[in-house]
């Protein structure tokens, strides 16, 4: 079982960090914390007192706190990220990752650090298990403390589409019905933008360091060129840095002729390009048609296939 609040178990790179003049538990902090200067000097013995200027144990800990969200994303989502509660819609809680979140931030916060590619095809069994809004927080996130650039999320409709804005507008304390389709996020002064299946408007005049194609199942008639419009607006302005981060993602259709856990054997994850041609082939979907995205966009037109099975192991 993961913890936010030690980082026990929690997604990307970690280090063990125990500092008993500090407390007397033990944190596990992403590793790129580890070159922090701060982290540095309190590794080396130096009192928590004088490393973060301050005059007392609790005040140390908030500043370790204030740091540690730049880096963490699971903790900052467990802290600093309100959504709605799926059972009580008039229930506001913090995002706390489960295991399917989890499973997703993982790979692509260890991916990052390791300096590869930032473009994924993720599939999922037909559930509600939050990915879409784990996801648009993970984007929030990232624009904020790791890689400041313009986003851009497409939905399938507004349906879809509102609960995100709703989430953001929470976030930054702004009110949902002045909303357009961008907003300006005052603390990074960068864009978020959303648009929908059946309206995708190109973002002009823009650098967009973040796309994601939210619930790609749900869209509707791949060889139309309401689709292929949907797909040319995402990838305007898209930069072509390793660390610019593309997203494709749906739920895989119920079908009985198509053996998942056969599939996965034949096709592991070291595999990824077969099993997107593979999974194309299976499923006639827009979803999994990314050579339409990629075709003229991308000198290197490989994604990561990330699959969460129903119940993810």
């Amino acid at each position: 079982m993961h913890d936010p609040f030690t980082g026990k178990n929690c997604s990307g790179f970690r280090f063990r960090f125990h500092v008993r003049s500090l407390s007397n538990l033990s944190f596990y902090l992403p590793i790129e914390m580890k070159e922090l200067p701060q982290i540095k000097q309190l590794l080396q013995g130096e009192s928590p007192l004088s490393v973060f200027h301050c005059h007392s144990k609790r005040y140390a800990m908030c500043a370790l706190s204030e740091i540690r969200r730049r880096y963490d994303f699971d903790y900052w989502a467990a802290t600093e990220y309100f959504i709605q509660d799926i059972n009580d819609p008039d229930r506001i809680v913090p995002l706390i990752l489960n295991e399917s979140q989890l499973h997703v931030v993982d790979i692509m916060r260890k991916r990052y650090t390791l300096r590869q590619m930032g473009r994924y095809v993720i599939s999922k069994a037909q559930r509600r298990c939050g990915l879409t809004t784990c996801i648009q927080a993970y984007i929030l996130w990232m624009q904020t403390f790791q890689r400041s650039n313009n986003s851009y999320t497409c939905g399938p409709n507004d349906l879809h589409i509102n609960p995100l804005k709703s989430n953001l507008c929470r976030f930054l304390k702004k009110d949902f019905t002045s909303f357009q389709s961008g907003i300006f996020l005052d603390h990074i002064r960068w864009f978020a933008y959303f648009n929908t299946f059946l309206s995708p408007d190109a973002i002009r005049g823009r650098n967009i360091g973040f796309v994601h194609l939210a619930d790609m199942s749900r869209w509707k008639d791949p060889s139309s060129k309401k689709t292929r419009r949907a797909y040319t607006a995402a990838i305007s302005g898209v930069l072509l840095e390793y660390f610019t981060l593309v997203l494709l993602e749906g739920d895989l259709p119920k079908r009985k002729s198509f053996d998942v856990k056969r599939f996965l054997r034949e096709y592991p994850q070291e595999s990824n390009p077969f099993r997107i041609k593979r999974l194309s082939k299976a499923f006639k979907n827009p979803f999994f048609l990314n050579e339409i995205l990629v075709a003229d966009s991308f000198p290197d037109p490989y994604f990561f296939h990330i699959h969460i099975p129903n119940p993810i192991p």
